[in-house]
């Protein structure tokens, strides 16, 4: 059984109230690849019914997201026992959501009824914050007496969530720069202009990605024609989600061991090349 006929039949036991066999099911179904919103309040009601009550609680305080159309939204623990509630519109629709929010988040969580009761059982504990939408940039990241790294030096939309980590790694290798430029002083605007060329070459692929995923539209072909090549392929599914989300690099994706067969890999190429 494949992980979407899997997801399928977990649904029609949990409708048919068979909560050990839904449990079983989509368990095994989260296993291959972490639920929406919607399943994984399935999985932890099935779990409660059952005696699982750790696996429930383990369930009902894990990260989701639900994709519909035109918005995206989700849930995630933090601190205190609280939970951060996110939903995400199109920018154009960003003066009519603020026009009457509450009335906004209601509608978008409607299209995952489970989920939305979930949120509604909860109360609110702050007033909601929102952004019409952050400003992806390049700089020039040095000059005489300074540098920058992360969301100083460029920056792209947070819904890719990799921020922080390219930080981390515009830090790291600023610092090798710079000790270069330390120890040999007529290579330091050499070895600075390398860190800049790198971290562009790096960041290229996501921050188009990103910019694209970021206008909450419909999928273009390529991108169809990508995730359709990537259904029934679990290697190059995984390989596809570790990019996405920063774990291995774009190329590396790209690369013939991860895309596999020539005509998959020629629309993956072609979704990159299309959505810059």
């Amino acid at each position: 059984m494949n992980e979407v006929d899997a997801i399928s039949r977990g649904r029609e036991l949990f409708r048919q109230r068979r909560w050990a066999e839904a449990f079983g099911v989509l368990a095994g179904a989260d296993e291959v690849r972490p639920l929406d919103a919607e399943d994984l309040d399935r999985l932890a009601t099935a779990a409660y019914l059952v005696g699982r009550v750790d696996e429930s609680e383990a369930c009902r305080t894990t990260s989701s997201c639900s994709v519909r159309e035109r918005c995206a939204f989700g849930g995630s623990p933090t601190h205190d026992d609280l939970h951060l509630v996110m939903v995400n519109w199109p920018t154009a629709q960003f003066a009519a959501v603020r026009d009457d929010i509450d009335r906004s988040v209601s509608r978008a969580l409607g299209m995952a009824p489970d989920f939305a009761a979930r949120v509604r059982a909860g109360r609110r504990e702050d007033n909601w914050h929102g952004t019409a939408g952050v400003p992806g940039y390049f700089r020039k990241p040095f000059g005489k007496g300074w540098a920058l790294v992360g969301d100083a030096g460029y920056n792209r939309d947070p819904i890719t969530a990799q921020g922080i980590s390219d930080a981390f790694i515009d830090a790291t290798a600023l610092s090798a720069a710079i000790a270069t430029g330390l120890s040999e002083p007529a290579s330091a605007g050499a070895a600075l202009a390398a860190y800049e060329t790198a971290r562009n070459d790096r960041v290229r692929p996501m921050y188009e990605f990103t910019s694209h995923l970021a206008e909450l539209e419909p999928p273009p072909a390529p991108m169809q024609a990508l995730f359709g090549a990537l259904r029934g392929n679990q290697d190059a599914t995984n390989a596809f989600l570790s990019a996405i989300t920063g774990a291995i690099p774009l190329q590396e994706f790209m690369s013939d061991e991860k895309s596999g067969a020539s005509s998959r890999r020629e629309r993956e190429r072609r979704f990159w090349r299309e959505a810059r």
